[in-house]
């Protein structure tokens, strides 16, 4: 049952490859395994494989793009959303997770990265900062996901301003585990 469920949620996002949600999930990939190969962290293969994965399920819950758009409490507060959206929104990475625990031969802590991929522990809110405790893996996607969420406001047309993004960036994300990150992150080429 889990799987058709997985499998009918694929197809949909396969079928709109011009959405936010398609394109978030090919750039996202990119991003979070350039961070991953030029980190030095041990076990890359398996550590790249895990970064596909949360990059393709991460948000598969969620079935329109204005609620893949929505990243932080306040911009869940703006939107104007039934009690049932909010909800779903809130409670995606959970939602997620639950989906694709019991996945054959899944990469170990797929799961929790995806549980806690907004920072959230439950994965059940949209916190402003990152809990403390989650994995260096997990901050490693969670500044992956922030970063294409900027890269993709800029029209197809137009440059991403990068200067402009990481200092965003460095603004938000304030530990040495983050900036470790956002270094590495600093000299990607788009």
């Amino acid at each position: 049952k889990r799987v058709t469920k997985i499998n009918q949620l694929l197809k949909t996002l396969r079928k709109n490859k011009t959405s936010y949600l398609f394109k978030h999930v090919q750039l996202l990939t990119y991003v979070s395994v350039h961070l991953v190969e030029k980190m030095g962290i041990v076990n890359k293969r398996q550590n790249i494989e895990k970064m596909a994965f949360c990059s393709l399920f991460h948000d598969i819950i969620l079935s329109k793009d204005k609620y893949a758009l929505i990243s932080t409490e306040e911009e869940l507060n703006m939107e104007d959303l039934t009690r049932d959206e909010r909800v779903l929104v809130k409670n995606h990475a959970n939602l997620a997770a639950d989906l694709i625990k019991d996945i054959p031969n899944l990469p170990p802590d797929v799961e929790t990265i995806i549980r806690q991929h907004h920072g959230d522990l439950n994965g059940t809110s949209l916190p402003v900062r990152a809990h403390v405790n989650i994995s260096n893996l997990t901050a490693l996607f969670m500044i992956s996901q922030a970063y294409v969420e900027r890269i993709l406001e800029f029209p197809d047309d137009v440059k991403p301003n990068q200067p402009l993004i990481m200092a965003g960036l460095r603004k938000r994300y304030k530990t040495k585990k983050h900036w470790k990150v956002l270094d590495i992150l600093e000299d990607i080429v788009l």
